[in-house]
């Protein structure tokens, strides 16, 4: 669905991997960017729950979880 202006929400890099991910709020779009070769940026896109807010990892760095607030849904990846 378009929007004509959606946030970011959150940026957050990988701690095991060259990859950033990025919470885009009212899409409810999760991008997974990975810079391994800085010249040809790959990007991953997961569908999520709309309103996504910010977000972070597990006390053990494996998993990041973010939570969208309009409709009481978590999301991890």
């Amino acid at each position: 669905e378009y929007h004509p202006e959606p946030r970011v929400a959150a940026i957050v890099a990988s701690h095991e991997h060259p990859e950033f991910i990025v919470n885009i709020k009212e899409t409810g779009k999760i991008l997974l960017i990975n810079y391994s070769d800085i010249d040809a940026l790959t990007e991953t896109t997961l569908e999520a729950a709309r309103f996504l807010h910010d977000g972070g990892w597990d006390s053990s760095h494996r998993y990041f979880l973010t939570a969208a607030n309009k409709s009481n849904k978590i999301a991890v990846v």
